[in-house]
């Protein structure tokens, strides 16, 4: 009878170890009015937000990433850079377990500031439309992925070498910047609908795309 007791009891601690879940990582983005937007969000195995970074480029101006970083499912930190050649401005805010900043400050090339109630407001804004949005995105199926160009071929972020299917005019687009020389990366969408070209630039968006294991 112990003999079973034991057995039951190893069972029943197996299938508990083998139902956690390890987290995930998604990515997606779509295209705005006046630019572009990527996000990436880290969920862990109890369905819990863990991390959120949206990127996002106007067609004029500079590339502004933000940085969420949440607690017990909970937003705990919001960092904002805007991609200038100083590297300024910069956004931090923390938030206790109730939503109420406990640390905030903006940092300008010269000095630093306190940031006030309207930038409170924006930042937390901004934070729930940014998670609702990437919600709705990975509901429908709508990956980004980034890879770069490499003797004619698109090797994803990941190492693989892929063949997108993109519009007359995305596909004459890139190729006029290969033409033009220099490291060549792109963005893009795979939907049910197709594939849609979100950005190709000078640079490489692999430096920085965020890992599974360090996001």
């Amino acid at each position: 009878m112990i003999k079973r007791l034991i057995v039951i009891s190893s069972l029943i601690l197996t299938g508990c170890s083998t139902s956690l879940k390890d987290p995930t990582l998604s990515a997606s983005g779509y295209i705005a009015t006046d630019g572009m937007m990527r996000i990436w969000t880290k969920v862990s195995g109890e369905g819990q937000h863990m991390r959120l970074m949206s990127v996002y480029t106007p067609y004029t101006g500079s590339t502004v990433s933000t940085y969420y970083e949440y607690s017990a499912g909970k937003v705990s930190l919001i960092r904002r850079e805007v991609q200038t050649p100083d590297g300024y401005p910069k956004e931090l805010m923390r938030l206790d377990s109730e939503g109420n900043p406990s640390f905030m400050q903006r940092q300008l090339a010269d000095r630093n500031e306190q940031l006030s109630a309207d930038d409170i407001l924006r930042l937390k804004y901004e934070e729930q439309r940014i998670l609702t949005t990437s919600e709705s995105l990975d509901a429908g199926k709508i990956v980004l992925y980034q890879g770069y160009i490499n003797n004619g071929e698109i090797i994803t972020c990941a190492g693989e070498t892929v063949n997108p299917v993109f519009s007359y005019e995305q596909q004459s687009w890139i190729e006029k910047r290969v033409r033009n020389g220099g490291f060549i990366s792109l963005a893009w969408l795979d939907a049910p609908r197709g594939m849609q070209l979100l950005l190709v630039a000078n640079e490489n968006f692999c430096s920085w795309e965020p890992r599974l294991g360090t996001f």
